[in-house]
């Protein structure tokens, strides 16, 4: 038993190292997702392999942990009404085969964010476009026409020319004109780490937000917890930072599963968010408040 657990407790050591690993190869990212599993695994097996010493490791880890989730978990509620600010985006993965979509439109319109961003549009949803057309005259689809697509909803002029179309990187965008100035708003949908093709889009990713001139708001379903590799590469490349608290936003089958992927970049990283309902996605909808 006991060499079970020294196994146990190695192995938790080395995926704790791994998942940090993630400019190196996708697995990394994939094993940030469960960090701080993995860190309780290490602090609980280091606990039975000796009383003194074990006590001693476990306590170190733990503090580790503490420190390393203490910023967001201090976030963590992130219901309630928006304070006033300048400016709102809504985003939201409508799931292909979701329903309820007059609800989500309505949803959307009570909200009546600046900008809203929406990914797996197929045409059994793009319903929800037509009823927020007048609402959001500035729309820009990226996508097959039967999909899946993207899109970036605006209240405020586009900049003629100023689009972003890259179904190949997940990425959807166009520049608009605001009372404080033009500003990106771009939509995000990433693929998973590995064994899926995300370090590969990130990778072409990268350059593309670097070689847009003025500020970016971002927001989509970067399929990825804001601790990894993959996130705050974006942000650098961007010049935009995570705001809002941590919230789980994917809720996988009876809600054992709930992950933090969806996010909202802006410049300056400072905003107030709120979730909104399910609305037949097994994603949240999120909305964000914050300054340009």
């Amino acid at each position: 038993m006991r060499r079970l657990i020294a196994v146990i407790f190695g192995v938790c050591l080395l995926l704790i190292v791994a998942s940090f690993g993630g400019a190196l190869h996708g697995i990394g990212d994939s094993l940030a997702v469960f960090r701080y599993l993995i860190a309780m695994g290490v602090a609980v097996s280091a606990a039975l392999l000796q009383r003194r010493v074990g006590m001693r490791i476990a306590g170190v880890v733990l503090v580790a942990a503490g420190i390393w989730l203490a910023p967001e978990a201090a976030r963590l509620v992130a219901s309630g009404p928006l304070p006033q600010t300048t400016y709102s985006i809504y985003q939201k993965n409508l799931l292909y085969d979701g329903d309820q979509r007059r609800e989500l439109a309505a949803d959307i319109l009570a909200a009546d964010a600046d900008f809203v961003t929406m990914q797996e549009l197929f045409s059994a949803n793009k319903i929800v476009l037509d009823v927020l057309q007048a609402h959001y005259p500035t729309q820009h689809f990226c996508g097959p026409v039967n999909g899946p697509g993207q899109v970036v909803l605006s209240k405020w002029p586009a900049v003629p020319g100023q689009v972003v179309c890259r179904g190949d990187i997940g990425a959807v965008g166009m520049q608009v004109e605001t009372p404080h100035g033009r500003v990106w708003v771009l939509s995000i949908h990433l693929r998973w780490p590995y064994p899926y093709s995300q370090p590969k889009q990130v990778a072409k990713l990268l350059p593309v937000l670097a070689g847009l001139e003025g500020p970016k708001v971002i927001a989509g379903d970067f399929n990825m917890v804001p601790w990894s590799y993959a996130v705050r590469a974006i942000e650098r490349a961007s010049g935009s930072k995570r705001a809002g608290a941590m919230v789980r936003t994917l809720v996988y089958g009876s809600g054992l599963l709930q992950v933090p992927i969806d996010h909202v970049l802006v410049p300056g990283g400072q905003g107030q968010l709120q979730v909104r309902p399910l609305l037949g996605s097994d994603h949240l909808g999120v909305l964000l408040g914050f300054e340009l």
